[in-house]
């Protein structure tokens, strides 16, 4: 299965689940909308990684995603401002923050390890203090500019509250490092395992943190599991602006769908 059919699953994945969400208006459950779809998550995060590991262009692909994420935030903006009526009402849904985070990480890692061997203490600070920036730069602008928490947030998206929590992040970060598949699918399995056993515990705790992470629905994404294994590495048929606009469009489609009916 090469990239292009793998994002094709994703895209059946990503509707069931949104389906779910915006028609039927069901919460994180064991319904079967819900369970498939945390299938599209990790493996839009896969297919994330896999273009940024071999693509030439890092930057550059990051500067796309940015962008992108950035325009579907203004125009949610509008839609939700002035379109209530006949969209509803929801918090900004984008999932490129995740995306564009696990790159950033990803170019901090190979820039440090690129670096002067000799220097490596150096090295280890500057990789440090990139990292505290990137957590704490959205918490400063954020506190500089209040009243601008929404347009805020789009331009500079709060790592710790991206979608699905910034776990996501830090898998996508080990899939990129680690080639080997059957390592990639354990990394997998300890992220979902690890999904599971948090949940538990902060709902004994009665402790409730990163919710869209620690929901025992979310331990579903292992069924991405056999789909990873099945990747051929090859990147198929070049659609890229497709699946970049479909996702945008079946969400507002599918938000004035289910407002209406409901």
């Amino acid at each position: 299965m090469n990239s292009f059919w793998l994002k094709i699953l994703g895209i059946l994945c990503m509707t069931m689940d949104h389906i779910g969400v915006y028609i039927y208006k069901l919460p994180i459950g064991i319904h079967p909308l819900r369970v498939i779809g945390r299938i599209a998550a990790p493996l839009f995060l896969y297919v994330t990684v896999n273009s940024l590991y071999y693509t030439k262009h890092k930057k550059i692909y990051l500067a796309r995603l940015y962008c992108f994420h950035v325009v579907i935030g203004f125009f949610a903006e509008i839609i939700f401002e002035f379109g209530n009526k006949y969209f509803g009402q929801y918090e900004q849904f984008s999932i490129f923050p995740m995306f564009i985070y696990t790159i950033l990480i990803v170019l901090c890692i190979e820039n440090y390890r690129n670096s002067e061997k000799e220097y490596w203490v150096k090295r280890i600070i500057e990789l440090f203090l990139k990292l505290v920036a990137i957590i704490l730069v959205p918490f400063i602008v954020v506190s500089l500019f209040p009243g601008y928490e929404n347009l805020l947030n789009i331009v500079i998206p709060n790592i710790l509250i991206v979608p699905y929590s910034p776990f996501f992040i830090i898998m996508g970060v080990l899939w990129y490092f680690f080639r080997n598949k059957r390592t990639q699918v354990l990394v997998l399995c300890v992220f979902s395992f690890l999904s599971l056993v948090g949940t538990y515990i902060f709902s004994y705790m009665n402790s409730w943190v990163f919710t869209s992470y620690f929901n025992a629905n979310q331990f579903w994404m292992i069924l991405f599991a056999p789909i990873l294994l099945l990747y051929d590495g090859k990147k198929g048929k070049n659609s890229k602006w497709f699946f970049y606009l479909y996702y945008p469009i079946h969400i507002f489609l599918l938000m004035f769908v289910g407002n209406i009916a409901n």
